[in-house]
């Protein structure tokens, strides 16, 4: 996505159960990347109004366009795959493993196991 001017931008994640992951980030400087203002958290869904002022950016946010208010600006990006593809065929493609150092788990486990 090409940085823009306007309302900070919140990453969101369908976190499915009716709630999202989102991430706050500082608008960014043109050619610069957003720097996120805290990690990210999980809210239901009724609650991301309270992100307004935004624009909020994820997979599958038009479907909650009824149920939210038009001071959200909602932009839902364009397929990953070919990007990824395109990314993939060029020789200067330097992958970092450092870039995967720790799992990030947003949400407990929805089965425990148990107890003996």
């Amino acid at each position: 996505l090409a940085p823009r001017s306007g309302p900070r931008p919140v990453g969101a994640v369908d976190a499915l159960r009716d709630e999202w992951y989102v991430q706050p980030f500082e608008p960014p400087e043109p050619g610069a990347l957003p720097e996120p203002v805290q990690e990210p958290t999980r809210l239901p869904t009724d609650e991301l109004v309270g992100l307004a002022p935004c624009t909020l950016v994820g997979f599958g946010l038009e479907a909650l366009r009824p149920r939210l208010p038009a001071a959200l600006e909602l932009l839902q990006p364009a397929a990953l795959a070919p990007v990824a593809a395109e990314l993939a065929s060029r020789s200067a493609l330097r992958w970092d493993p450092g870039s995967l150092t720790r799992p990030l788990y947003l949400r407990g486990a929805g089965v425990t196991a148990p107890k003996s």
